[in-house]
């Protein structure tokens, strides 16, 4: 069952496209605005900013009433901000435990262009995200 919330997001994913220069001077919450948006628009049940557990963490997109979360950051924040990949860890360790009790998936989508993807950091990052069980998708801005 995971997989296929997991599948469907991706695949409505693939039609999504943000430039690089558009990117240029958008903050994290307008790029996950457009991406919830961009999942609404494509038939998935997604609601933005929704609470989890007790502790008030919001986590960005929310598909299907708990069926699955999606976390968006933008790449070069993560590389320039120690903070930044903190914050991500903590949020990924805690959304994995919470939606392990419902389908155990939680996708952590990271925007920016193409070439940092190779950078060390971001390698760095995907793998403690992966290894914490989350699901690690980089997704690059087109010229």
């Amino acid at each position: 069952m995971a997989i296929t919330f997991l599948g469907q997001i991706s695949e409505k994913l693939q039609a999504f496209s943000v430039s690089k220069n558009y990117l240029k001077g958008k903050d994290e919450p307008a790029i996950s605005k457009m991406v919830f948006q961009h999942l609404k628009d494509h038939g998935l049940k997604v609601t933005n900013e929704k609470q989890i557990g007790f502790l008030k963490f919001y986590i960005d997109i929310d598909y299907n009433d708990g069926s699955a979360g999606v976390e968006v950051k933008l790449a070069d924040k993560l590389i320039k901000d120690t903070g930044e990949i903190q914050r991500l860890l903590g949020q990924t360790y805690y959304y994995t435990n919470h939606y392990k009790d419902v389908v155990n998936v939680v996708m952590i989508l990271v925007i920016g262009e193409k070439n940092l993807e190779l950078d060390p950091k971001i390698k760095e990052i995907k793998k403690h995200i992966e290894n914490i069980g989350a699901t690690f998708l980089y997704f690059p801005t087109k010229d």
